[in-house]
């Protein structure tokens, strides 16, 4: 499934694939698509957590990259949600940058996973 969300310049794409009780993500937006970052998600599950709707997640960057924020966010959000464990990769570049496309870009990305969410608990 394909989700995307847009707004001025900018359109995050996010390609959601179920493996079998597992998701796989991938973000990714701006003028250079790319893999900067990825991120699992595993729910906190079993006698030991006393807290639902929690998850934790362990981040890989790319040398150089600053996709991770992005990645744990879909991860974690994603993960805690549904109680599946999450992949999420992402990489976003824009050739020119700023605090305000930034900001965009973050709130792009919880749109995307809201919908994401919404998808994955209607099915």
């Amino acid at each position: 499934m394909i989700f995307l969300a847009r707004r001025d310049n900018v359109e995050l794409e996010a390609v959601v694939q179920l493996l079998g009780e597992d998701w796989l993500i991938a973000v990714t937006g701006g003028d250079r698509p790319h893999i900067g970052a990825a991120a699992i998600g595993i729910p906190h599950q079993g006698m030991e957590c006393t807290v639902s709707g929690k998850s934790t997640a362990s981040v890989f960057n790319i040398p150089g990259h600053r996709d991770g924020m992005v990645a744990e966010y879909f991860a974690k959000q994603i993960s805690a949600e549904v109680q599946r464990n999450v992949v999420a990769v992402c990489g976003i570049h824009f050739n020119e940058f700023s605090v305000e496309k930034k900001e965009l870009v973050l709130e792009l990305s919880r749109n995307l996973c809201k919908d994401i969410i919404m998808y994955m608990n209607n099915r």
